[in-house]
């Protein structure tokens, strides 16, 4: 999966608005309305803040109480995948009691989203309150869903790293937008110089949102679990060149042959005997079907039946991808072979003999997983290559025998595993594992799936049914590890960082059981992370945590890759001097004859261009009972589509005789911007009765005078 991002620098000035002058003094019966492209809305009480103009729809409601008030956090180097936002002057949003900070939105998983940060706290004056917040969503279809894997951080300046959040999957809806932290983390914590999260009043806080998406899944089952065994008799065996194959049978659903090459191939040609069992009949399957049958292949004594020469292999996958032919190129050597007095070869005659037992078959369907108690669980998963005899793994390929080392496994200990629970199924990958127990009893010790696909990676499972540690209780657990694949096809020097997490399925409660998301560097070092003792045999098989259902199970895996490529938003806060505020009065003359609407000459501030907007006899919800007054943004040509603006302002019609007695409204939450064109203000500002009447003084000799005040918040630009 790719991330979309893009990257913007995001300025914030914050002036000083201590002035008398800067408090509401609007009448309690006065309501004021928003307005976007005529339509207006109910603004809310002048002591609430005032609504978006360009939300249409009803606003977020305030964040619900989330499943996790208090954050669990970890170190990581890497920066997050999506976003980071850098706050300078953090103390003066503080000091000017800024109590929400909504960050510009981001791309994530073809959604968008933004970071709501309460520097004071959401309901916790102690903590800072971080969430995040779907946006965006009149474009989604009707009952939406999404379901994402977010975390949180801050940058240490100190140690150069991150502090994550661990991730944590949510499912954002309509009745539930925003998911975080009440208790991200304690202002003490964060503005103690020696923790390093704030240095010279400066901070920065990011995200990660992967979005899940359900795949493929696997089933595992047992085919046949009776024994088979046939014989060959190779006469003329003396006279046999290069290669001799056996006649096909059927064992297990499946076609099959021996190949024999009498004067050996690959590393054994000229010395040895070479034997294999092949599979046949793939080619009428699909790719991704695999079969581990557990069989022995003899060469028998004609003399004496208790001197047979055999190996046996188990454990291995003939499929597609790992090759359907699979044994041995030094099966006996040909001076034993051709010793009349082992029996091998009687009158020119060899007896080859298969005895194959316990057939384990994969098969795949495009099938969507959502409850393996009835759907046919099918994907992306199950090769392995086992262990033979002295624990390498061997394989048939160009005649040559390719042995697998060993590979280190990075173990994430057994305390650190926090688990959650979900209803959505895994992003990337399920492998459903009927009869599990089939494993044990056949000496499957090793179970590695094969590749799927996440962030333009390939990756595996690497299942160990009977634990992978060496302590004494390892053989208690099963170990779980995620493994990146296909490593040939990396540059040199290559380096991937994905969050990743496991589950198991909780048949009981159809639901499943995660890990918390991590975050690990791989690379050709280490290829390899997971969990030592991910969980307990005894926890897995125990028929009332419901992880084993009439001995099958499944589990799971979400690999998001961080590519490092966030939308980097910076904050400057700037205190300036309190005597700076813009101010600018208007008198409009002849207001009686006034039709339709007025619109003031432009003037500039903060280095951009405003005019007003003033209905005479109102418009929208206040048309023919209230005057309508907006401030507007006048866009250049010059300016970039992503630049965002949001002045604290205050707009006035003057009492001409008193200057205690001014009609004013005041906004400072809106975001002017490019894209909105609009402008934003009041419908409502003031009943048509109150502003004619000759006592207020708001108009004298058919003179109105409207005042604007602004002072600067912020600037946002890309």
């Amino acid at each position: 999966m790719h991330i979309g991002v893009s990257c913007c620098c995001f300025r914030l000035v914050l002036e000083s608005q201590t002035s008398p002058e800067w408090k509401s003094q609007a009448s309690p019966e006065v309501k004021g309305q928003s307005r976007r492209n005529g339509k207006v809305k109910p603004r809310p009480p002048p002591e609430e803040k005032g609504v978006s103009a360009d939300q249409l729809r009803p606003p977020l409601a305030p964040p619900l109480p989330p499943d996790h008030a208090q954050a669990e956090l970890e170190t990581r180097e890497a920066s997050p995948a999506n976003f980071l936002v850098k706050i300078d002057s953090f103390s003066l949003l503080d000091k000017y009691g800024i109590q929400k900070l909504e960050t510009i939105e981001f791309k994530a998983g073809d959604y968008m989203w933004r970071l709501v940060i309460y520097p004071n706290g959401n309901d916790d004056k102690d903590h800072v309150s971080v969430y995040l917040a779907i946006t965006d969503t009149s474009a989604l279809p009707k009952n939406w869903e999404v379901n994402a894997t977010f975390s949180i951080c801050l940058f240490n300046h100190s140690s150069g790293n991150y502090r994550f959040s661990l991730g944590r999957e949510q499912r954002f809806h309509a009745l539930k937008q925003e998911w975080g932290f009440k208790k991200f983390i304690s202002k003490k914590d964060l503005t103690n110089p020696s923790n390093g999260f704030i240095v010279d009043d400066k901070c920065v806080f990011g995200a990660e949102v992967f979005v899940n998406k359900n795949t493929e899944c696997l089933s595992l089952k047992s085919v046949d679990n009776y024994q088979y065994k046939q014989e060959f008799k190779i006469t003329n065996f003396s006279k046999l060149k290069e290669k001799w194959n056996s006649e096909e049978f059927t064992f297990g659903d499946h076609q099959w042959l021996i190949d024999v090459y009498p004067n050996g191939n690959g590393q054994g040609t000229g010395s040895c005997l070479s034997i294999f069992l092949r599979r046949v009949d793939s080619n009428n399957r699909t790719s991704s079907e695999r079969v581990m049958p557990r069989y022995t292949l003899r060469i028998k004594d004609q003399s004496n039946n208790l001197k047979h020469h055999q190996n046996t292999g188990s454990g291995i996958w003939f499929s597609a991808s790992t090759g359907n032919s699979w044994g041995w190129h030094s099966f006996i050597k040909l001076s034993s072979l051709n010793d009349p007095e082992k029996g091998f070869i009687v009158n020119d005659c060899c007896v080859i003999e298969v005895e194959l037992a316990d057939v384990l078959a994969v098969t795949s369907t495009c099938t969507m997983c959502r409850d393996s108690r009835t759907v046919p669980v099918a994907a992306d998963t199950g090769i392995e290559l086992a262990k033979r005899l002295k624990g390498c793994s061997f394989k048939e390929s160009g005649g040559q025998i390719q042995v697998e080392a060993t590979m280190y496994l990075a173990q994430l200990q057994a305390d650190e595993i926090e688990m959650e629970t979900r209803e959505a199924s895994p992003a990337h990958f399920l492998v459903k594992i009927d009869k599990f127990s089939l494993l044990q009893k056949h000496g499957i010790q090793k179970l590695e799936t094969i590749e799927f696909k996440s962030g333009e990676y390939k990756w595996r499972l690497v299942i160990y049914p009977n634990g992978n540690g060496t302590g004494k209780d390892a053989k208690d657990y099963v170990s779980v590890y995620l493994a990146i694949a296909n490593t040939a096809v990396l540059p040199s020097n290559w380096e991937v960082n994905a969050t990743f997490s496991f589950c198991l399925f909780n048949h009981v409660s159809d639901k499943y059981c995660y890990s918390l998301g991590r975050a690990r560097r791989f690379h050709a070092l280490n290829q390899v992370w997971g969990f030592e003792k991910f969980i307990s045999k005894k926890d897995l098989t125990d028929p009332l945590n419901g992880y084993m259902f009439e001995d099958k199970c499944v589990f799971g895996a979400e690999v998001f890759v961080n590519e490092n490529k966030a939308v980097t938003e910076c904050m400057l806060l700037k205190s300036v001097d309190k005597d700076l505020p813009y101010k600018r009065e208007f008198k409009i003359s002849n207001f009686s004859t006034l039709k339709g609407q007025w619109v003031s000459e432009k003037f500039t501030f903060g280095g951009h261009e405003w005019m007003i907007q003033v209905y005479p006899n109102g418009s929208g919800e206040g048309a023919g009972q209230c005057l309508s007054i907006y401030l507007h943004h006048v866009v250049s040509d010059n300016c970039s589509s992503s630049e965002r603006v949001r002045p604290c302002y205050t707009i006035r019609i003057k009492h001409q005789s008193n200057d205690h007695k001014h009609h004013q409204w005041t906004l400072s939450d809106y975001w002017f911007s490019a894209s909105k064109r609009d402008g934003y203000g009041w419908a409502s500002f003031i009943k048509l009765s109150s502003l004619n009447d000759p006592k207020n003084g708001f108009i004298v000799k058919d003179c109105c005078i409207i005042e604007i005040e602004l002072a600067l918040q912020a600037i946002s630009s890309s």
